[in-house]
């Protein structure tokens, strides 16, 4: 998926930034530790909506390592918090695509309230005010 969208990029057809999936970083981390503050800590970051909430969870979390391995995570989070937090993205809009595989109820409830690309602030109001 980075190779196609760096071609996309180069050739100019394409200005946005691929977000990777929060869910799936913490679940890999979760697996590398057992540090719940350093967990927590990353999960705020990636919902932060400024930069100076963003700071803040990054701070904390720097404070809750737990020795080599738990700084090892924390530098590779801290390297590439542009492609997975919110507040970091260097671009304004987030288009938000959701999977339908089977079993995820709650996805196909939001896919009925949010049916096309828009901007993430305009979906976390939506969803706050359910």
């Amino acid at each position: 998926m980075d190779a196609a969208i760096k071609k996309l990029k180069e050739d100019g057809d394409f200005r946005g930034t691929h977000l990777l999936d929060s869910f799936h970083i913490l679940r890999n981390v979760s697996k590398k530790t057992h540090n719940y503050n350093l967990l927590r800590n990353f999960r705020d970051a990636m919902m932060a909506k400024t930069d100076e909430e963003h700071k803040k969870a990054l701070l904390k979390a720097r404070d809750s390592i737990d020795g080599d391995k738990d700084m090892k995570i924390f530098d590779r989070f801290a390297s590439g918090c542009q492609k997975y937090c919110y507040s970091q993205v260097p671009v304004s809009f987030c288009g938000i695509s959701i999977s339908t595989s089977f079993g995820e109820k709650v996805n196909d409830y939001v896919k009925t309230l949010i049916q096309y690309e828009k901007p993430y602030k305009s979906v976390i109001k939506r969803v706050r005010i359910l």
